[in-house]
């Protein structure tokens, strides 16, 4: 360390007028400059300094410390801070942190004055400041720089600003008269009242706190697949309507399975644990992505709840706030009894029937379970002794059948086996093959067969074998996946004209084994269906052998999916040209053997085997199957509609945590360690509880919302202002830490924060109490005596004005035209979106397939959320993909928007809905109606200019189209329905002119 400077760099700066305050001043120096090196993170502190604590401080360093209150030339902080030496400064050039003459000011005072040190303002404990009001701590500071509020906003603008902010939907011109011509003193209040009381509400709070959560539709990860989580999506909507508490909401959500008795609501809510990215990878690490999904929910909760970016303690201990690396594994720890998969499908394990569903279900289950055909024919004794003597008469046909057909396939005895995963392959007596010993995630076997004469197709038999698992038919979880059959002569490939097969899983068709590609296949439910199968594979050409040849088939089993590989084969060859899978009459083996059978010597088992498949095909019974498939099929779809979610469920054991150096999921020697919070913000021991009691996450949810921690009042009063302000008291949301701002009113912060608290976590007190303020109400226009005090509003001498959501900017055009549909919850809807928007999902390759009637025109909170490709009318208007959470979205104003306006398709709708509104709504005159257009998209009447603007814009489009009908049929979608050349022309002017009003900044923006 430097020990002396020349005189010169001691001479003292011009200190500032305002004594320094370290929280609002210092601290953010530092932890900009400073904390990187000198701060919590011990592994990378540079020469045992500390600046972060007072203790390091102020601490002996050998003769000298880093600051001395009220001494800054004995301080050896201030004394690297202005050196020229360049292998003393500090910060070092390198790392490009210079301090401008500003901070160095600011640091000089505040050491002058005593270098006085603080605890970070968000950790410090929450005490509720002397003042009764929101304007109080407003008008403090106003005063302090000689400004004061602006005044109220006209009551047009109050009505339009409370309606998008509490709704998301801008009022109707009906509205926002009835609160214009309101002249009670409590006008105000009950409209506050009246709209928090609306289940719109609802929706619009839900909007935000979604991409907190980062909820989305699809799971995020590899295939980007479908991930039924929409009943949590509807709960929190709930939530907000019924006014639950913020405690009760948070505690639901992150323990709601852990509750004693927990109700369907609170099952629900604990869907939020699952609402993370996943995969479905097969050959994904499973370590790997437990520990993605650990950090993940660190990540959230703590960005969520704390405001606090706790994700940097994954690798080391956090740079900037007292967040270690310990406390990172020990709040994953909270959520190591979750019951999940690493990869794979996730199944939903909550299924939410409506009572409409439930009541068809059981009426369908009833019908199926009481008027079997089984049960018909006891009933009635007529049609029991007529199916009797119909079932001899066919059997005595089959029998004469078989007694003068062969079998058309003959029985392969395979030459050689080689399995390219190194299973042993053995033949059986009856010439299958069983797989044994290695058992490797993928395999190829290929089979060398010998014959003669023609080979026209070939069949393959997936037999069961109590080797294989639950004795089905292989040995991964009983099913295999053949991907691809592939018949070659020396080395030539044979080509395929068809498949077919005797069963086929859902989406695993056998035609699937022709195409070539790994990570398709046929299938056939083995794992929960164990049974023997076949299938067969038709020649485009027949394969001579001559008097002896010989050829290999290639079974590959290359799928995502491990160890998916066929237990037990047998091949098969025919020279018929129509064969059939059974080789000649098509039934089962076990039926032909029993045909064989005289009847005296049929066992029960054989019996039952022949009447249940001549009831199967018996024309006396084809009306009854008719009407049982229709059940069944009924059943199936009623099933596949009910609404289902992911939930959480708590494992009796839970995983164990470790340390992980740098994040690595390799590692394997880090320290084992236990739920536990943040150690600076401790949690109160569990009364009652034994010394190695096990913290759960319902002790987590409840520290959260417990008294000592300071955190999470603080960050959702922070983020409520933010929704009706347009940024925070400490602007950065995500972040209320060290690198984080300090707030510009702390003292409203801290009265917020607590009074929120103190009201029981009451969400919509505290909103109402915001939005009461004469601060929320003022004008948000900027005066060039404010535009000069104060240019990014952060004493709130005036309102703040935005534009609106992307899910509000689609609700007001849908609104405007009378076109939303207002139906709340239920699952994901897909509206319009471009073509091939999706081509590049794959496994499996998928369409959008835009829904249909009113699907198409719910709100935007509703449309369905696939994380890697969001709905691109979304995306331009800045809605995040939920990929991870976002307290704040960017707001932008790029061209894509106005292209979105124009042409988007529910824009356009909307577009020729509103226009013939205005057309028939808007009154007699020209003039009127554009007045009652502007009114209704603005909650305003347009001004002199502004109805200049749009009368022209009408006439000349009135003009053009009335001369080019097939134009203004194309522009208004309505080439099969019958118009004039007057009404098309008009209608097209119209919808022209709403087009245009919707791309006005008024209609999407908030004042």
């Amino acid at each position: 360390m430097m020990r002396s400077l020349p005189l010169i760099l001691l001479a003292l700066l011009p200190l500032p007028l305002v004594a320094a305050d370290f929280n609002r001043d210092i601290r953010p120096i530092l932890s900009d400059k400073c904390f990187a090196c000198h701060g919590f993170d011990e592994e990378d502190r540079k020469a045992d300094l500390r600046l972060d604590t007072e203790e390091g401080a102020f601490a002996d360093l050998g003769g000298y410390k880093a600051f001395v209150a009220g001494k800054p030339k004995d301080s050896e902080a201030w004394l690297r801070i202005i050196t020229e030496d360049e292998d003393d400064i500090m910060p070092p050039p390198k790392f490009h942190k210079e301090l401008t003459a500003a901070e160095k000011n600011l640091i000089k005072e505040w050491i002058s004055e005593g270098a006085k040190y603080e605890i970070h303002w968000a950790y410090q404990p929450l005490a509720k400041p002397p003042g009764n009001s929101i304007d109080a701590f407003i008008e403090t500071q106003l005063k302090k720089k000689g400004l004061k509020l602006s005044p109220e906003a006209d009551r047009s603008t109050l009505v339009r600003r409370l309606y998008l902010d509490l709704l998301g939907l801008p009022p109707t011109p009906k509205e926002v008269r009835a609160f214009v011509n309101d002249k009670s003193p409590k006008a105000y209040e009950n409209l506050v009242d009246r709209l928090l009381a609306d289940s719109a509400y609802g929706e619009r709070m839900a909007v935000y706190w979604l991409d907190l959560v980062r909820y989305a539709d699809t799971i995020g990860y590899h295939s980007d697949n479908l991930m039924e989580v929409s009943a949590y999506r509807d709960y929190v909507i709930k939530a907000f309507n019924d006014n639950l508490s913020y405690k009760q909401f948070t505690i639901e959500q992150l323990a709601g399975d852990l509750l004693s008795k927990s109700t369907l609501d609170q099952k629900i809510a604990s869907g939020y644990n699952r609402l993370l990215q996943t995969t479905e990878e097969g050959g994904a690490q499973a370590a790997e992505y437990m520990v993605i999904y650990a950090a993940d929910r660190v990540r959230n909760v703590s960005n969520v709840w704390l405001g606090s970016t706790m994700g940097c303690a994954q690798c080391h201990d956090h740079k900037y706030d007292p967040f270690s690396m310990r406390d990172f594994y020990s709040m994953a720890a909270f959520f190591a009894d979750l019951k999940e998969k690493p990869n794979g499908k996730r199944v939903p394990n909550l299924k939410l029937p409506s009572a409409e569903e439930i009541k068809k279900i059981a009426e369908l289950k009833k019908n199926l379970t009481e008027k079997t055909v089984a049960r018909r024919i006891a009933a009635n004794t007529k049609l029991a002794g007529n199916l009797k003597s119909e079932q001899t008469k066919w059997e005595a046909a089959m029998q004469e059948k078989i007694g003068k057909q062969s079998s058309e396939w003959t029985v392969m005895d395979p030459a050689k086996l080689v399995s390219s995963g190194r299973q042993t392959l053995t033949k059986q007596d009856d010439l299958s093959v069983l797989a044994s010993g290695r058992n490797p995630a993928k395999d190829n076997y290929t089979i060398t067969l010998k014959g003669k004469g023609l080979v026209r197709a070939i069949r393959l038999e997936s037999l069961t074998h109590g080797s294989l698992t639950n004795k089905s038919s292989s040995r991964a979880n009983g099913n295999f996946i053949l991907t691809n059959f592939i018949i070659k002569q020396e080395g030539k490939p044979i080509a395929v004209a068809s498949a077919k097969a005797d069963y086929e899983q859902a989406t695993w068709p056998i035609t699937n084994t022709l195409d070539g590609k790994k990570h398709t296949g046929w299938a056939i439910d083995g794992h929960s269906k164990p049974k023997d199968h076949v299938a067969m594979f038709v020649l485009k050409q027949p394969l001579d052998l001559g008097k002896g040849g010989k050829f290999t088939v290639e079974l590959q089993h290359q799928s995502a999916h491990a160890k998916h590989n066929i237990g037990r084969f047998r091949l098969s060859l025919t020279e018929s040209e129509t064969p059939t899978l059974s080789g000649g009459i098509n039934l089962s083996p076990n039926l032909i053997a029993a045909l064989k059978q005289p009847a005296d010597k049929l066992d029960a088992k054989q019996k039952k085997a022949l009447a249940d498949y001549y009831q199967g095909i018996a024309p006396l019974l084809a009306d009854a199957r008719k009407q049982i498939e229709g059940w069944k099929k009924d059943l199936k779809n009623t099933e596949e509609e009910v609404q289902t979610l992911l939930v959480s469920e708590a494992i009796p054991e839970p995983r164990m945590t470790r340390i992980l150096a740098r994040g690595s999921w390799l590692d394997k020697k880090g320290e084992v360690v236990q739920p536990a919070v943040p150690v600076f913000l401790p949690m109160d021991k569990k009364d009652g509880a034994p010394a190695d009691y096990r913290a759960t996450r319902l002790d987590l949810a409840n520290w959260i919302m417990g008294d000592s921690n300071p955190l999470t009042s603080r960050t959702f009063a922070n983020r409520m202002w933010k929704l009706f302000f347009g940024t925070g008291i400490s602007r950065d949301l995500t972040d209320l830490g060290g690198q984080g701002k300090p707030p510009t009113h702390p003292e409203l912060l801290n009265w917020l924060a607590v009074d929120f608290r103190e009201n029981g976590w009451d969400i919509k007190n505290l909103v109402k109490t915001i939005l009461m303020s004469r601060t929320y109400q003022q004008v948000s226009t900027v005066t060039p005596k404010l535009a000069k005090a104060d240019p990014a509003n952060h004493l709130w001498g005036r309102q703040g004005r935005w534009r609106i959501e992307a899910e509000f900017v689609r609700d007001s055009a849908l609104t405007l035209g009378n076109l939303l549909v207002e139906q709340q919850g239920g699952k994901s809807v897909k509206p319009y979106q471009p073509a091939g928007y999706w081509q590049n999902l794959n496994f499996p390759k998928r369409k959008w397939e835009a829904g249909k009637g009113d699907e198409l025109y719910r709100r935007g909170l509703y449309t369905f959320w696939c994380r890697s490709f969001p709905h691109p009318a979304m995306v331009a208007f800045d809605a995040p993909s939920r990929e991870e959470c976002t307290a704040e979205r960017p707001r932008s104003n790029i061209p894509q928007q106005a292209l979105v306006l124009l042409n988007d398709p529910v824009f356009m709708e909307a577009s020729r809905a509103f226009g013939s509104r205005i057309a028939k709504e808007g009154g007699a005159s020209l003039d009127a109606k554009l007045k009652w257009a502007w009114q209704s998209a603005t909650s305003r009447q347009p001004g002199g200019e502004e109805l200049v603007i749009l009368k022209k814009l009408f006439e000349d489009q009135k003009l053009r189209y009335t001369a080019d009908e097939k134009a203004a049929k194309d522009l208004l979608g309505l080439a099969d329905r019958p118009v004039d050349k007057t009404e098309v022309g008009e209608a097209a002017a119209w919808t022209s002119v709403a087009r245009t009003i919707f791309n006005a900044y008024e209609a999407t923006s908030r004042f």
